[in-house]
């Protein structure tokens, strides 16, 4: 190995590093395009397989809860049965599953695990109301001329029949606010409506009938807002084998979002949820690795007395993403917050077998030996440390590659992007770092060639 393929790639890479460069720089745009392409799906935080099977359904806002624990117990029935047909066709002395159901009425599935004892008392029907609302409210020509408007009317019903804050008493430790509103007699039946009276802005006072044309409706149980603006929150659940999240965003904005945006001046939208969660998460994790590069380069500098060969050691990083995606490939995986967490386990790799190969390189220069020889000479005489950093940090972290108990699975990601960035990146950057060796050197010997032709006396092997 060291003396066969080794010999003969190092010394294509310094004498043609462009050809190993440009092959490099290939392999990264490659894997970016397997991204963009959706080959490798993205999914910040990807669905794994777990024990526990949950069928969230909602019903219409107001349903009893009689008729929602019904709903509830029919889904129950169909789990026993797909429990039953699963069940069926095993053979003889194969493990026999365990099929538990519990059902909540009320209680999200995600906030409570049924199967482990946390089990609630009686079910609890859909909370909902049907509220009175005048969303729709229309003024008649006579409202206009005595001065009325919507607001003002809405104002005055709301305080007759819902009531206003008239004084607030302290009761012990207690704030009790005091409302003032019609008696319930008169405020009990449509007819109240239309005969109540409202005052107008010269005092006197009319019929509701009589400026406005009112009706009952159903309103929201709850109106959102922010910033002062009222929103709706629209949400959905991705199908992994379909689409990823980032493809379904993309093709609803440009195909739903923008022209509704064009069409309705004062509309707006915003994506937030998992989209908002890893826009957050990537803008911290860039700016944290970007201080960390910045001490990294810092730390390099200083015993290389360089400013040029730690730009090398971390050129060498973008390597261990070749492999990582091309592992998320082989796999099927989707790449996710989890995979960026190996990602950056494996670029510690990187730069170390990167640091080593350098360090040798420049004694074997400060030794008396052509750049040339001294990048071949040290890069073999290091390969075998460099490849048993690499082969065994791939094996201690292959079991948790290829485990397949749902329990570790999103672990997967993770020592999937550590295993396979180090497993590439460590052939790649035995040629990659070389032919940067050596373009630095090219590149400082036609500098000093050309300061030396317009400095009469300096010789070309004198530093500048």
């Amino acid at each position: 190995l060291v003396d066969g393929p080794l010999d003969r790639g190092l010394r294509l890479a310094t004498d043609h590093p462009g050809i190993v460069l440009a092959a490099s720089t290939a392999a990264i745009v490659l894997s970016l395009t397997l991204v963009s392409s959706g080959l490798v799906r993205v999914e910040f935080l990807p669905q794994v397989e777990g024990d526990v099977i949950a069928a969230n359904f909602e019903l219409p806002t107001g349903t009893p809860g009689e008729r929602t624990a019904e709903v509830g117990a029919r889904l129950e029935a169909a789990g026993h049965t797909a429990a039953a047909r699963l069940s069926e066709g095993r053979r003889e002395g194969d493990v026999s599953p365990r099929w538990n159901t519990s059902v909540t009425v009320g209680e999200p599935a995600e906030l409570y695990n049924p199967l482990r004892g946390d089990r609630t008392t009686p079910p609890r029907g859909h909370v909902g109301a049907v509220q009175f609302a005048l969303p729709d409210m229309e003024l008649k020509p006579q409202a206009r001329t005595l001065g009325l408007t919507v607001d003002d009317l809405a104002r005055q019903v709301r305080s007759a029949f819902f009531g206003s804050e008239a004084l607030r008493v302290l009761r012990g430790r207690e704030d009790m606010r005091v409302y003032v509103r019609l008696p319930a007699e008169e405020r009990n039946s449509v007819a109240d409506i239309e005969r109540y009276v409202v005052r107008t802005a010269g005092g006197s006072e009319v019929p509701l009938g009589q400026v406005a044309t009112a009706r009952f409706t159903r309103s929201s149980t709850a109106i959102h807002t922010v910033d002062g603006q009222r929103v709706i929150a629209v949400t959905a659940s991705v199908d992994s084998r379909v689409a990823n999240a980032q493809q379904v965003n993309v093709a609803l904005e440009s195909e739903i979002l923008e022209p509704l945006a064009a069409e309705h001046p004062g509309f707006s939208y915003a994506f937030g949820g998992e989209q908002r969660q890893q826009r957050q998460t990537v803008e911290a994790l860039s700016g944290s690795l970007i201080i960390v590069f910045m001490i990294m380069f810092a730390l390099l500098a200083i015993p290389f007395g360089s400013y040029s060969q730690p730009l090398i050691v971390m050129a060498a990083i973008p390597l261990g993403f070749v492999g990582a995606i091309l592992g998320h490939l082989l796999l099927g995986l989707s790449f996710g917050f989890m995979s960026m967490q190996g990602l950056v386990g494996c670029f510690g790799v990187v730069v170390n077998d990167s640091l080593v190969m350098i360090n040798f390189i420049n004694e074997k220069r400060d030794g008396g030996l052509e750049i040339r020889d001294a990048i071949i000479v040290g890069t073999k005489a290091r390969v075998r440390a460099i490849l048993l950093t690499s082969v065994t940090t791939f094996l201690g972290v292959a079991p948790l590659v290829f485990e397949t108990d749902p329990a570790a699975q999103h672990l997967v990601p993770v020592a999937a992007a550590l295993a396979f960035g180090v497993l590439v990146a460590t052939p790649l950057l035995m040629l990659v770092v070389p032919a940067l060796m050596m373009s630095q050197a090219n590149l400082g010997a036609r500098l000093r060639a050309r300061v030396a032709r317009k400095v009469p006396g300096l010789q070309s092997g004198q530093p500048v």
